[in-house]
């Protein structure tokens, strides 16, 4: 499973998110277990790396739900890389601790994972794990598809 994960974020940053291609910061993906209402996290408090941690009950969801929950997590990356080294620092305070932020945070995550084509498996992810939490609704994720604006991708591996 961890291959595929891994296979899946190479793929990813290949067709959608080029500003992590030749980073000098790698991505690495881990598995282990994460508290029940989360899937995945993503941390840039590690010295010269960042890591994508995945929740074991991924082996339980289709190929196209990890997409997109990979999908959703490079968006957290590329937001967290355009405001700069010290925001990680800021935002391992503020994230846990605030709604409002977590909220916001999701929601741009979400709307940079649809806008980048991946809103299809973006939306199997949540359907499948039947969460709506603190990011964008299915109906809002659904809207955007279908306004047609933005392209539809999906991974092959």
């Amino acid at each position: 499973m961890i291959q595929q994960l891994r296979k899946i974020k190479r793929e990813l940053v290949k067709s959608g998110y080029p500003e992590l291609r030749f980073s000098p910061r790698p991505i690495y993906i881990s598995m282990s277990t994460l508290d029940e209402e989360t899937a995945a996290t993503f941390g840039n408090d590690t010295p010269g790396y960042d890591i994508i941690t995945v929740d074991h009950f991924v082996d339980t969801i289709s190929l196209e739900a990890r997409v997109g929950l990979i999908a959703h997590e490079l968006a957290h990356c590329v937001i967290d890389r355009r405001r700069g080294q010290h925001w990680g620092a800021i935002m391992d305070f503020l994230y846990p601790n605030s709604k409002t932020i977590k909220r916001y945070e999701e929601n741009s995550a979400d709307r940079m994972t649809v806008e980048r084509g991946y809103g299809k498996c973006l939306l199997q992810f949540k359907q499948e794990v039947g969460e709506e939490g603190y990011g964008l609704t299915n109906t809002e994720i659904l809207r955007m598809i279908e306004s047609g604006r933005y392209p539809l991708y999906s991974v092959r591996v």
